[in-house]
């Protein structure tokens, strides 16, 4: 291989390996019902079964108001049009089990079934203060 090839390779390995691990939503994706506030969710892209969620805090999905959920039956892939598919089931008071699937893509993060879509940004951690809405205390 040449030295150019080689080199060349290793910058974009380098700058994979730089990017933060988490794609997070930036605010709460509402994909239970209307009057539901939504999720906050990271998807590790390198990860199959790496989904989390949370309930917003504050400030929205930079803290939280409940504890940091791996997601159930989570499914992470990569698609070839360089979108990341991912879907899990979240277990609702009712007993039945909401079916979520997302796509994130070009600084997104979509619900598939609704077509609703919010801001994501990439973190390095999802180690996130608890702070509960205020009136939520």
């Amino acid at each position: 291989m040449s030295r150019c090839f080689v080199a060349c390779l290793l910058t974009v390995l380098g700058a994979c390996a730089s990017q933060p691990r988490y794609i997070v939503t930036s605010t709460p994706l509402k994909v239970i019902d209307p009057a539901h506030p939504g999720l906050c969710v990271a998807i590790d892209p390198r990860d199959p079964k790496g989904i989390w969620w949370w309930d917003a805090g504050r400030s929205g999905c930079t803290d939280r108001s409940s504890s940091t959920m791996a997601a159930d039956r989570a499914s992470v892939a990569r698609t070839t049009a360089g979108t990341v598919d991912a879907s899990f089931q979240v277990g609702l008071v009712s007993g039945r089990n909401l079916q979520v699937r997302l796509e994130a893509f070009d600084g997104r993060i979509r619900d598939t079934i609704s077509g609703f879509s919010v801001p994501a940004e990439r973190r390095a951690t999802l180690e996130l203060p608890e702070r509960p809405p205020i009136g939520n205390r």
